[in-house]
Order: structure tokens, then C-alpha cells, then sequence
């Protein structure tokens, strides 16, 4: 397994999602079962090769396989193809899925949701994205940062990203947040409570 994932990994390096995958499947073929580190491999392929709907396919595919289950590497890499593809809804549609199968999304996985959601601006999907970061506990950077301000553009939630990094300093600091911050809290862990149905239903939701 691992000489065969090594090929597949050495294949997306170049950008041959097309060779990664004939390695993939040459290794079934011949009797090695494809284990989570392969998968991954394959769907990392395919993410660098712009095949963000290939990527999402072998996770799909690959869910109710014990051996190639996918973990959270797995998704991470399938919501980067989104990212890299300027497909924000789908990214966010791979973090539903994720969550919906129990596997517990890192701080890059949240990141990546929150920059591919700012490609296409879709600022409330962004907004949840950031909101799972926090119920997390997991620090917003300067990079979450960018993407939350290129996200909220011009949307209700504008100028908002600056407001929560700031509250988080405070916080590390052993500052308290002030009225203000804690209403600006709020309003950045709101969009979590709505459902995937109702978020639809807005100008960025998704099937």
C-alpha cells in the first residue's frame, strides 16, 4: 500500500490527477485494498488538478469502506478542490457531510471552509464556518481574518472580521469583552443555529 501511495502522492505533485488515478485503481486491481492514506492521496490529485467534483466522488465513494474511510485529511483535501475551484457551496457541502458522519473538522479544515467560501462571497456559509471555528475554540488567524473580510464584503456582516480578531486579543490578553464586542459575538455565531434548509433559502445556500 505504501509504495502505491507514494506514486499516487508523486502523481498529484506533478499535477497527473489522470496517472494518480490509474495507480489507484492498478492497486485494487491487483489485490491491495486502498487504505484512508491512498484515498487521500487520490482525492489530494484531484483537488491540485481543478477535479473538485472527482474528489468529492472518492470520498462519497470511499465512506462506507473500513479500510479507506475517509478521516478529516480526507475532507480537508476535497473541500480544498472547492476552494482552488471557486466552489464555495459545494466546500460547505463536504463540511455537512463530514459533520453529519461524526468526523470533527481541525482548524484547517475550518479555514479552508471560510476561504472557499470567500472566493464566491457566499458570506453567510462563512459565517457558519467561522462559527463551528469558535464553538471549537480554535483561534482565528490572519489568514481567517482575510478571508472573513473578503467573505463579508459588503454583506450585513462587513467590517466584522476585524471586530472578532480583536475580541479574541482582548480575550488572550485577560481582557473581558466589552457590550459592543459580545454583540458583535453574536451576531458572527447566529448563522450557526440555522439549519442547512433555511440557509437555502438565501442568496448563497446550496442543495
Amino acid at each position: 500500500v505504501k509504495t502505491y501511495t507514494s506514486v499516487i502522492h508523486a502523481c498529484g505533485a506533478a499535477s497527473r490527477s489522470d496517472l494518480a488515478s490509474r495507480a489507484y485503481a492498478l492497486m485494487a486491481s491487483s489485490g491491495v485494498h486502498p487504505n484512508v492514506h491512498a484515498t487521500t492521496a487520490l482525492v489530494t490529485a484531484f483537488a491540485r488538478s481543478g477535479s473538485w467534483d472527482k474528489a468529492i466522488a472518492v470520498v462519497v465513494d470511499s465512506e462506507d469502506d473500513l479500510a479507506s474511510n475517509p478521516n478529516v485529511f480526507t475532507y480537508t483535501a476535497a473541500m480544498d478542490g472547492c476552494r482552488r475551484a471557486k466552489q464555495g457551496p459545494m466546500a460547505m457541502a463536504v463540511l455537512d457531510r463530514m459533520l453529519e458522519r461524526g468526523v470533527e473538522p481541525n482548524a484547517v479544515t475550518l479555514n479552508t471552509a471560510i476561504a472557499a467560501c470567500a472566493t464566491t462571497g457566499a458570506w453567510a456559509d462563512a459565517a457558519v464556518a467561522f462559527s463551528h471555528m469558535r464553538g471549537r475554540g480554535i483561534k482565528a488567524t490572519e489568514y481567517t481574518r482575510a478571508n472573513l473580510v473578503a467573505a463579508f464584503a459588503g454583506s450585513p456582516l462587513d467590517g466584522l472580521a476585524d471586530d472578532v480578531l480583536y475580541q479574541q486579543r482582548r480575550a488572550s490578553s485577560g481582557f473581558g469583552a466589552t457590550d459592543d464586542e459580545a454583540s458583535a459575538n453574536g451576531a458572527a455565531d447566529e448563522p450557526a443555529a440555522r439549519t442547512k434548509a433555511q440557509r437555502s433559502d438565501e442568496e448563497v445556500g446550496f442543495d
